[in-house]
């Protein structure tokens, strides 16, 4: 922690198996366990948009977000299934 008491330690996080972010991150974890996630959009892990629709989009950008959010070990039993 800062002097302030603001939390200054974090680390970016994002999709498993996805190419690493340039210039963004997918999303932030602090070292107090929040996760920070902005900007979503609707394409995969291959930049793609799937859909061209405002619903499909925002499917596969909740999907992100859910899939970012989970630990390591979830991701891989998940990808797994």
């Amino acid at each position: 922690m800062s002097d302030s008491g603001i939390s200054t330690r974090h680390r970016n996080v994002q999709p498993e198996g996805w190419a690493p972010a340039k210039g963004y991150a997918n999303g932030v974890l602090a070292d107090n366990g929040v996760l920070y996630v902005g900007g979503q959009i609707g394409w995969n892990a291959d930049k793609v948009f799937e859909s061209h629709d405002f619903i499909g989009q925002m499917r596969q950008a909740l999907a992100t977000c859910a899939r970012s959010s989970r630990p390591p070990a979830a991701r891989s039993a998940t990808s797994r299934a």
